[in-house]
């Protein structure tokens, strides 16, 4: 079998910062470091041009597929009033029967207009029109799209649960949509260097599509999945045993849900409520919650729950902390987001991963504070506490956010805000920012055992950045570039 090795000045090993200036690679793994790696007669010496050699990143949250990735959606990403909007949907001259756009915010509106009814009618009065805000917990839809789901709206805007008839009635995204979909946004994460997916929301239909992938050898990166509890046809499969792929390709041990909604719509669930006197939203409900976590949980399937707000995320660890100690550690409960916590909240946190987007405190702390009261912001992104109680890992929330891993590593160093100072004090260190992204990333995928680092023994999968992460200021890793991306010993970028 081919033996290579690849020689660089600074190799890191690990997120720690152990480094080497060698690694041999022979099939999928590294066999050898440093000294006894250059003492190996080799096929073939690489000697890659960059800052550093590191471990490949995972991607621990995202979304491969949505309403913002079907074909012909109307990207609102960029309005920056409802005026906008009503002019991208005006000049989308689209004349399917549904009209899709995604990705409004109505925080960065000039105006304090909301949609209107009328006007989504006036400018699709024959087609039924969903526009999906951009954290996808909130849709505005038009009269059509109300009468065909038999629902009703107040001008149109339905949070959470709410949607969910709408997106019913809807006709579904074709197979070789998703599919391409997937592949599309598989190149662009393998051109950041992520070489392993998350996937926050499997349905049952993308389970076989991503089935199918891996038994031809075609799965482009790695994927750890999150079943859809709320998806009937994901029941059988989360009625037998969870499967754990010991080759890293594709889990199907964890299963999603979801406690409340986001804080853009007002839908992330508060303890103590909005500026204007709302909690939020429940999403699941504890009675529904505590018959669907604990019974799988025994046959050892990992939860992974969504929950922004802070009485989202108390809920979720009322019922975690329900669990018997040896069925927590051998299933690793998930805090997907754990954004927003507080002080007892995170102490209870040393037995649960943490599942952290930094990019979201880039965004969402440039209008928190119209929202929230400030000893509530203080309880959001607390990165810097949880770090020294929990494993973390870090993720982007695409297409939500950016998808770019090195902004959000950027981010968790710097605690940078759009237009405003960042929040040094509590920061990651290099070091913390990139384990989520890696190890700990690993760890949450019960993978850390064969990626996420380059010792012996590990598969070979790694990057080389022209920036080195560990040692270079946020700014500079914001535009980090990677040239060479290692998949399992293969050069596949």
């Amino acid at each position: 079998m081919k033996k290579i090795r690849i020689e660089h000045p600074k190799i890191y090993l690990d997120a720690e910062g152990k480094k080497t200036d060698a690694i041999l690679i022979q099939g999928h793994q590294v066999i050898a470091t440093g000294e006894e790696a250059k003492s190996h007669t080799v096929d073939e010496v690489i000697t890659p041009k960059g800052a550093c050699v590191m471990p490949s990143l995972t991607d621990a949250h995202i979304h491969m597929w949505g309403l913002g990735l079907r074909p012909n959606s109307i990207s609102l990403r960029d309005c920056t009033s409802a005026e906008q909007v009503y002019e991208a949907l005006r000049n989308s001259k689209s004349d399917n029967d549904w009209v899709f756009g995604h990705d409004w915010n109505q925080h960065q509106w000039t105006d304090t207009d909301a949609l209107s009814l009328e006007r989504l009618d006036e400018i699709f009065p024959n087609q039924a029109l969903m526009l999906r805000r951009i954290d996808g917990h909130a849709i505005w839809v038009n009269s059509i799209a109300l009468q065909r789901s038999d629902t009703t709206a107040k001008n149109g805007l339905l949070l959470d649960e709410a949607m969910n008839p709408v997106y019913d009635a809807a006709p579904p995204t074709r197979l070789e949509d998703d599919k391409a979909a997937f592949f599309e946004t598989a190149n662009t994460l393998i051109d950041h260097g992520i070489t392993c997916v998350h996937i926050a929301w499997v349905q049952a239909d993308r389970v076989e599509m991503l089935e199918n992938l891996r038994k031809n050898n075609d799965l482009p990166l790695r994927v750890h999945t999150m079943l859809g509890v709320a998806d009937p046809g994901n029941a059988p499969r989360i009625a037998g045993p969870p499967f754990l792929d010991e080759a890293c390709w594709l889990n199907f041990n964890c299963l999603k849900y979801f406690a409340d909604g986001a804080l853009g719509s007002k839908g992330a669930q508060l303890i103590d409520g909005y500026e204007d006197g709302s909690f939020g939203e429940v999403v699941d409900e504890d009675e529904i919650l505590k018959t669907t976590i604990h019974e799988p949980a025994l046959r050892g399937w990992q939860p992974a729950i969504h929950a922004i707000g802070d009485r989202g995320a108390e809920r979720i660890l009322d019922h975690y902390d329900r669990l018997p100690e040896d069925v927590i550690v051998k299933i690793r409960p998930r805090l997907e987001h754990a954004q927003m916590l507080t002080d007892n909240d995170v102490k209870r946190m040393h037995r649960y991963i943490s599942s952290i987007q930094p990019i979201h405190q880039y965004s969402d702390c440039e209008w928190a504070d119209s929202v929230l009261k400030p000893f509530q912001v203080d309880r959001l992104f607390r990165w810097r506490a949880l770090a020294d109680v929990s494993v973390m890992c870090g993720g982007s929330d695409y297409p939500i956010e950016d998808i770019n891993p090195w902004r959000g590593i950027s981010v968790a160093i710097s605690r940078a805000v759009k237009k405003r100072a960042p929040f040094r004090t509590t920061a990651l260190s290099h070091q913390e920012a990139v384990a989520a992204y890696t190890s700990g990333a690993a760890y949450a995928a019960f993978w850390e055992d064969k990626i996420g680092k380059l010792e012996e023994g590990f598969l070979a999968d790694f990057i080389v950045p022209d920036v080195d992460p560990f040692l270079s200021s946020p700014e500079e890793i914001w535009d980090t570039k990677v040239s060479q991306v290692w998949l399992a010993g293969q050069r596949i970028r």
